[in-house]
């Protein structure tokens, strides 16, 4: 039952990641189709990684389903997967190094160093694959004097904010439907539930996740159409599921409201993205690409 689910999930992932690449979303018919092609299945490969990952951690077949199916379905990885933007790239050897550290803890001779050294070879590794990964058009650099704390603190607050994780993700600046949230509202109680269990689990990858996450993010100069934040993905997924697999224990017609409201915030995302979206940003390039 579980190879089939697997299977069935994969099938989806493909089908979300593939279906009309490079018509959705359009960039310009000089863009290269391969980059998209890449990005896709990279994205794809990260959704097997997460599935490792919660195996790791909870060592439950249910919760690694249901890992691997929301981090499949989540818009803004879809969105992420299909516009070939580096962060997903990133997000890719993120998980690696995550996988890589959760598979050498259960290395006794190698435990007691990783307690010790693995937030540092977590920031390392982290600074590193920026390095190698960064882009021109990125700019990890501000200047102290204007850029007032109260930005910072203003940026920060809006990523946490309900309008941000629910309703509206305005880090779009092209390649993503702004009208969807990070999360389904419908997550939310299990994101709650979960965030701390999670925690629990493995508490110095998490952090080191979201501080570096939110800082890339609201020290950037281009805020809020910035992608940086995208590397906290896992955590939420990570929580969302936890919370997720308690549910089970619910009365069936809670069960049942809460499928219902999924499919329902679901039918809407992809309207929104595989049919208003693409007319929206066809219309866009074509324009740019008018002579004057």
């Amino acid at each position: 039952m579980t190879l089939f689910l697997i299977g069935l999930i994969t099938l989806l992932n493909f089908f979300l990641r593939f279906f009309r690449l490079g018509q959705i979303p359009f960039f310009s018919n000089s863009f290269p189709v391969s980059i998209l092609i890449e990005s896709a299945i990279i994205n794809v490969i990260s959704s097997f990684l997460i599935f490792a990952i919660a195996k790791l951690l909870f060592k439950k077949n249910k919760i690694s389903l249901l890992s691997f199916f929301v981090f499949s379905v989540l818009p803004w990885i879809v969105e992420t997967g299909r516009n070939g933007v580096y962060l997903n790239i990133l997000l890719f050897w993120i998980l690696i190094l995550v996988l890589l550290l959760l598979v050498l803890k259960k290395i006794v001779y190698f435990r007691l160093f990783l307690n010790i050294f693995r937030p540092i070879l977590f920031m390392a590794g982290m600074l590193v694959i920026l390095f190698l990964l960064k882009k021109p058009d990125f700019i990890f650099s501000f200047n102290l004097n204007s850029y007032a704390l109260y930005q910072v603190l203003s940026n920060t607050f809006h990523l946490a904010s309900f309008g941000f994780l629910f309703f509206s993700n305005d880090s779009f600046w092209h390649g993503g439907n702004k009208d969807t949230g990070v999360l389904f509202l419908s997550f939310l109680p299990f994101l709650f539930i979960g965030v701390v269990d999670v925690f629990k689990k493995d508490i110095s990858i998490m952090v080191m996740l979201l501080i570096i996450g939110t800082l890339l993010s609201v020290l950037n100069p281009y805020f809020p159409e910035v992608f940086e934040f995208y590397i906290v993905i896992p955590v939420f997924v990570l929580s969302v599921t936890r919370g997720l697999y308690g549910l089970r224990t619910f009365n069936k017609k809670i069960i049942s409201l809460f499928i219902l409201l999924f499919i329902f915030e679901y039918t809407l995302f992809l309207h929104a993205y595989f049919i208003h979206y693409p007319q929206n940003t066809r219309s866009y390039f074509q324009n740019l690409e008018k002579p004057l």
